[in-house]
């Protein structure tokens, strides 16, 4: 598996990928974090698998606040989606736009991953209605 040690160590496009997501002038995301975002987007599964297995933090936000589920999600890469949601990502985490791993979701997958997680799946929606009617009526 390829893991990568230094900013040294990066292609020119990842370390572009870095340096835009810098923060107060620092750097948010380590080299391993951005191949772990790397991979997601490129569907390498088992490299994603062998990362997570690793320890690396699945619910590492990158310079939008998106999490590595998020981006799965998105990507609609549901074995990925899967395997963070056992592995433990955390469903309440929001992007800077206020958007979950829900939000990502297309509608088949939601119905696959409300199935599989039923638990899990009404305790996000109970905490979105929550929110929802918090900033409706501005309690």
């Amino acid at each position: 598996m390829k893991h990568l040690k230094s900013y040294e160590s990066l292609e020119d496009e990842d370390k572009k990928r870095i340096d835009d997501y810098l923060v107060g002038g620092k750097r948010i995301l380590t080299p391993e974090e951005v191949y772990f975002f790397k991979c997601i987007r490129e569907r390498k599964n088992k490299e994603v698998k062998d990362l997570i297995a690793s320890g690396i933090n699945i619910n590492k936000q990158d310079g939008n606040g998106y999490t590595p589920l998020m981006v799965a999600a998105d990507q609609g890469n549901l074995i990925i989606v899967i395997e963070l949601i056992k592995a433990g990502a955390d469903w309440s985490i929001e992007s800077l736009y206020g958007r979950d791993f829900i939000d990502n979701l297309n509608y088949m997958h939601r119905e696959m991953i409300m199935n599989r997680f039923p638990e899990q799946w009404k305790k996000r929606m109970d905490e979105k209605e929550f929110k929802n009617n918090v900033n409706k009526y501005n309690v």
